[in-house]
């Protein structure tokens, strides 16, 4: 009978149609349900196979036996991790953790912190992923698990390697250790991960010889294990090396080979990664033809990929990509069309989570509606059934007092209406001088270019041009910054911190500028008005443009905060900082009238180690 019961379940998961689907499969114990999603392709069944865990996930529940039912979690949560369905594993291998602490079992707590560690990570919080693998590391430390000491090492120099500042030493030295533990161990998947990240320590360090060294070795005994597609990968780096030491035309042998075979024989993430390092060593030749001819068809072909757009980040390089390769062959028109699109997809990105905010404060607002509509329609049929019960001179009454309240309540609507009409009207004045005073001088600086292109020699002419179009997009960007504030999907306080941070990477990384942007007493869920955010917004990249102009600095610290309801922002950098009036002028001045603006105060100073901004609002 549960041969057949077994059958039938098969059947119901491979046979679409199949009736009495989730009878037959709930009618099959755990160890038959976790058995047959093992047996399963996870390349064309993934569906079918999480579908067969959720339900035995669920059968655990009534399980009396405590051991029995975790040792269930355990499989389940192993098979979620290795299909990389992170968001199902998390909640089951942090249940299993604190099981296993909880009785003393050190050797599987070993096992499991790198493997949350690894998810941490991948879904964007390092710091809690290097707390993690360093807890694991002791724990395999002390039951003198190598293998396991491998898998924290490795996470906690991955951890390092996602940080906005890298800690080069930490990640030679983590990645050092690992290696050394796996020469120990003697396994070849162990030697083949850690000569891997190894390598990665030794580049980012500059130690080009022994980065050579580590990613061969990991290549060799990849190609041991079988695995051509990491072996490749391996050797790929190499051409990283190759790269990073400005010798261009010795790094594109090795892509042109990694690609070549990634063509025939790699998955969508590998070809991806072979096209892009490919192309981006071509442009960086900056030599028209073979751009034209090599790097602009493999960056077609990436662009065909359905899955591409998944990928933010791999998306935002692409794009990036085609706008210097269209500035290499001056076409300047196609150039700034990608830039365009590029900046249109940062923007979008970034309201993807505030729509899905504004879908649920929807959906919560629509079912208040419902209720208040019931309560109101049961509060009119009390008012009728009082109507028929009362006295004539009671209904006079009360239609007397109902008379009086649409008087109070009309007037209190049209007093609340007129204090609208008249805060869009000061909003929509503020939007006029500030289009006005930031981009009408702008534009009128482009004109007077233009005419003055007609009459100059050619070099002259191409240089005005250059010049307008400098101030053209910067115009863009003031207008794009006048257009976010006023925004109501932008009125939290994560939306300025957000849009701060991605003009600080912009800003700073492009000049090797070392920066650290403090946040962590800043309430991202604050309502912010768009007045208060806009100028702030606006005081932050102006004192970061004189950083970048005047001060000639190597590092700056960024400060975000709230204390006793108020906003703290300082901007300190080791600069010469600003000593001319000519040259602060403008900007400071402008700075101090956006402060007095929103009822702020702004401080500003040159101290023997740089120059110093603040701003309390």
């Amino acid at each position: 009978m549960k041969f057949l019961t077994l059958l039938l379940a098969i059947g119901c998961l491979v046979i679409p149609g199949t009736t009495n689907a989730q009878k037959h499969l709930s009618d099959l114990p755990i160890d038959s349900l976790v058995s047959i999603a093992n047996g399963l392709d996870t390349e064309t069944r993934r569906d079918s196979i999480i579908t067969l865990l959720q339900l035995a996930l669920e059968k655990t529940e009534s399980v009396q036996d405590d051991t029995l039912r975790q040792h269930y979690r355990g499989q389940i949560g192993e098979k979620f991790y290795l299909m990389v369905q992170y968001d199902l594993a998390k909640p089951i291998l942090e249940q299993q953790l604190e099981y296993e602490e909880g009785r003393g079992n050190t050797i599987r707590s070993a096992e499991l912190y790198p493997k949350l560690a690894r998810i941490l990570r991948n879904q964007g919080n390092p710091t809690g992923a290097l707390e993690l693998a360093q807890k694991g590391l002791q724990a395999a430390l002390e039951v003198k698990d190598t293998f396991n000491m491998i898998e924290s090492y490795q996470m906690m120099t991955a951890a390092y390697l996602t940080v906005t500042v890298i800690d080069t030493a930490a990640v030679l030295n983590n990645s050092s250790s690992m290696y050394e533990l796996a020469v120990a161990y003697g396994q070849n998947l162990a030697l083949a991960k850690a000569g891997f990240i190894n390598g990665i320590g030794n580049l980012i360090a500059h130690n080009f010889k022994t980065a050579v060294e580590m990613f061969t070795i990991s290549s060799d005994q990849y190609l041991l294990l079988g695995d051509t597609v990491q072996s490749m990968a391996a050797l790929t780096k190499i051409g990283n090396v190759y790269e990073l030491k400005q010798e261009i035309e010795k790094a594109i042998p090795y892509y042109e080979r990694y690609y070549e075979y990634t063509r025939e024989n790699g998955g969508f993430q590998p070809k991806l990664n072979a096209i892009m390092y490919l192309a981006y060593a071509i442009i960086t030749l900056e030599d028209p033809e073979r751009v034209r001819r090599e790097a602009l068809p493999l960056l077609d072909e990436a662009m065909r990929f359905e899955s591409l757009k998944s990928l933010r980040y791999e998306y935002t390089l692409v794009m990036g990509y085609y706008k210097e390769a269209y500035r290499i062959l001056r076409d300047y028109e196609s150039a700034f069309f990608w830039a365009d699109r590029m900046m249109a997809y940062k923007d979008s990105t970034l309201n993807e989570q505030h729509s899905k905010t504004l879908a649920e404060l929807q959906t919560k607002y629509e079912t208040d509606k419902k209720e208040q509509e019931i309560r109101l329609m049961a509060e009119q049929q009390k008012v009728q059934e009082a109507r028929i019960a009362a006295s004539l001179n009671r209904n006079i009454l009360l239609g007397a007092l109902l008379l009086i309240a649409l008087l109070v309540g009309g007037l209190y609507y049209y007093r609340n209406r007129l204090e609208q009409q008249l805060k869009m009207q000061n909003m929509r004045s503020q939007i006029s001088s500030d289009l006005h005073d930031e981009v009408g001088s702008s534009l009128t600086r482009i004109s007077m270019i233009m005419n003055a292109v007609k009459v100059t020699d050619d070099e002259q002419s191409r240089q005005y041009f250059e010049k307008g179009n400098e101030i053209l997009m910067e115009s863009i960007t003031k207008i794009r910054d006048v257009v976010w504030a006023i925004d109501a999907r932008n009125d939290q306080g994560g939306d300025l911190l957000d849009r701060m941070e991605d003009f600080a990477y912009d800003m700073f990384t492009s000049r090797d500028i070392a920066y650290r942007f403090e946040h962590q007493h800043f309430d991202r869920k604050a309502i912010l008005p768009p007045l208060i955010r806009q100028n702030i917004y606006l005081i932050f990249k102006e004192a970061v443009t004189n950083v970048i102009k005047h001060s000639n600095a190597t590092s700056v610290d960024i400060s975000l905060q709230q204390r006793d309801n108020r906003i703290h922002l300082t901007i300190k950098d080791n600069g010469q900082g600003i000593h001319h009036k000519k040259v602060a002028g403008s900007g400071l001045v402008s700075m101090q009238l956006r402060a007095e603006r929103i009822g702020g105060r702004l401080n500003y100073e040159q101290q023997p180690d740089g120059f110093f901004v603040r701003l309390e609002v």
